[in-house]
């Protein structure tokens, strides 16, 4: 392990021309999903393919090729505050109608009852 990190840290330094001064971090952050795999030339921004093939559709075959290839994020703080919005206003619309309907039934039992002490009149 001890032997890992310090190959880890020169090729940093091979790199970078600078130490690596994160390891406090990196000891916490190590684990978690977003750092578990680490780059590779394979998959970084600098390999280029030799051949593309542009007739080849390369749509995933089952599920699993589709659950891996695009994983869903969480949602953003803008989206959570807009769905609890979204989620008061129904309630205050809801909380509203039943009010409505509420003051309705009122009103039409006493216009019920002032209509029938006018015909006893």
């Amino acid at each position: 392990m001890e032997d890992e990190l310090m190959n880890v840290k020169s090729t940093y330094y091979d790199s970078n021309g600078q130490d690596f001064v994160f390891e406090h971090c990196w000891q916490y952050l190590k684990n978690t999903e977003k750092f578990e795999k680490t780059p590779t030339m394979e998959n970084t921004h600098f390999s280029v393919p030799n051949h593309v093939d542009l007739d080849d559709d390369e749509t995933p075959k089952n599920e699993d090729e589709l659950t891996s290839s695009r994983k869903e994020r969480p949602k953003g703080q803008k989206a959570q505050k807009l769905a609890k919005k979204k989620v008061i206003s129904r309630m205050r619309m809801t909380y509203e109608f039943k009010c409505r309907n509420v003051m309705n039934k009122q009103s039409a039992s006493i216009n019920k009852g002032n209509n029938s002490l006018k015909k006893v009149n």
